[in-house]
């Protein structure tokens, strides 16, 4: 294996700072308002769980080929090239303005199978990158370096997300009948001018040679058929299942804001961002508490609060228009907090229970699993959604989101105590959640008073 400098490890954890800036930016500015777009271009209920089921099945099943790739090629040379074909997937997504103007029909099906291959191209690098980016960062560093970097990546989504509804808002003020439309292609525009930048980043990472050997392959069917018996198996269900609960009610409450509640698409942005800054705000706690008590105890903190999102969504329809949003922005600062913990703790868990060789092949298929989750569970939840409009009054949608609250809460229950902790913590934990809440509350101080310390010292050196 070549041998790297410690200096070229430093500046690749630079780097990966940088680009964990511009990939949110991407996603702020492009990923989080496809559905919103989707909307704009004519779908419904039915489109919209389309758009979360169909990517969300096919493309974690193209990470089956990363370990072959790995075969061939550098992990750099992979990823790069696939930012690259990403990047070129938003202009057909842009030009589906024209043929909406057009009235053809089937553009939301368009828009559906042009965002499926944005997907499956990061699909294909995400294991590879699991595999690059664990070979930079030592083991003891892993929750301190990815609380950092996801902080990071907070804030500039939620940058992202401000300044493409701004863009959105002003164009359809300003710009009658095709404004808001013209809002979406200058947004789509700008990310995938970021993810070039992002590509561009990746290309000043360092790499260790690596080649994964035969001896350390096993298939997807090996791997379900053992995970009943391995703790990364047990782990890997545990999420998946989750995510299939999650994704009953998830992909239907930006149809339930812009629709039953009337949001704009600014009031839409801040309900996401203020989850971001919620996220940004929690992170750096949430990877130093990981350091020191395990990313399983971690993970299960995260899973018994994620349940109380989605049953306290049914509480909107007893408000009136005024409190409404008031009461949608408090529960999606609390949704940035407990998403925070369980997906920090997940994803740092593979780095710590897989070994190396092992990685990017232990990671693809989780995500399998993880897409298969989003896939049965957008279906069932549009399922129900069609059975609910025919046979009750009641807003279908928040009976989703207390039926998805109750099953996340079973799954927890019934299936976390059984993963156990790998990596050697440094203290046994035994703290109350009181505790832990009043250390996230006051984080925002503690993270204002340091910089404002290291700014004196610099102005006294």
């Amino acid at each position: 294996m070549e041998a790297i400098s410690q200096d070229e490890i430093e500046a690749t954890k630079k780097y990966s700072l940088k680009e964990a800036i511009t990939t949110n930016l991407t996603m702020g500015f492009g990923e989080n308002y496809i559905s919103p777009y989707l909307i704009a271009l004519g779908g419904g209920s039915k489109e919209v769980s389309l758009l979360s089921a169909i990517p969300n099945l096919f493309a974690p099943l193209f990470q089956l080929t990363s370990w072959r790739l790995m075969n061939k090629y550098s992990r750099k040379k992979i990823i790069v090239n696939l930012l690259f074909w990403q990047s070129l997937m938003y202009f057909p997504i842009i030009s589906l303005i024209f043929l909406y103007f057009k009235n053809i029909s089937y553009v939301p099906i368009l828009l559906i199978f042009f965002y499926t291959l944005y997907v499956i191209f990061g699909n294909i690098a995400a294991p590879v990158w699991a595999s690059w980016i664990g070979d930079i960062i030592e083991k003891n560093e892993i929750g301190k370096f990815f609380g950092k970097r996801n902080s990071l990546a907070s804030i500039f989504y939620l940058l992202g997300m401000f300044f493409a509804s701004l863009i959105l808002e002003l164009c359809k003020k300003k710009i009658k009948n095709i404004g808001l439309f013209i809002g979406f292609g200058i947004i789509f525009l700008l990310a995938a001018i970021f993810k070039l930048f992002s590509r561009y980043f990746f290309l000043k990472h360092c790499e260790k040679d690596f080649k994964p050997s035969k001896e350390s392959y096993f298939s997807f069917f090996d791997f379900i058929r053992e995970a009943p018996r391995r703790n990364y198996g047990k782990f890997s269900l545990y999420v998946a299942l989750i995510v299939l609960a999650t994704n009953i009610a998830g992909p239907y409450f930006a149809l339930y804001m812009l629709k039953d509640l009337s949001f704009s698409y600014f009031q839409f942005m801040l309900v996401n961002a203020i989850t971001a800054l919620m996220t940004f705000l929690s992170m750096p706690f949430w990877g130093r508490f990981s350091n020191q008590y395990g990313n399983i105890y971690t993970l299960r903190i995260g899973s018994f609060l994620i349940p109380i999102i989605a049953l306290l969504w049914p509480v909107t329809l007893a408000l009136n228009q005024k409190s409404i949003f008031l009461f949608v922005l408090l529960l999606n600062a609390f949704s940035g907090f407990a998403w925070a913990a369980f997906n920090l703790a997940a994803g740092n868990f593979v780095f710590d229970a897989a070994t190396q060789e092992k990685r990017s092949l232990c990671a693809a298929y989780s995500n399998i699993l993880n897409g298969i989750g989003v896939f049965i569970g957008a279906t069932l939840g549009n399922f129900i959604i069609t059975k609910m409009v025919k046979i009750s009054n009641a807003n279908p949608i928040m009976i989703l989101s207390v039926f998805s609250g109750t099953l996340r809460f079973l799954i927890a229950a019934f299936l976390v105590f059984k993963i156990r902790e790998v990596k050697v913590i440094e203290q046994e934990p035994n703290l109350s959640m009181a505790y832990i809440i009043s250390q996230v509350l006051t984080y925002p101080v503690v993270f204002l008073e340091n910089i404002f310390i290291k700014r004196r010292k610099n102005k006294n050196l």
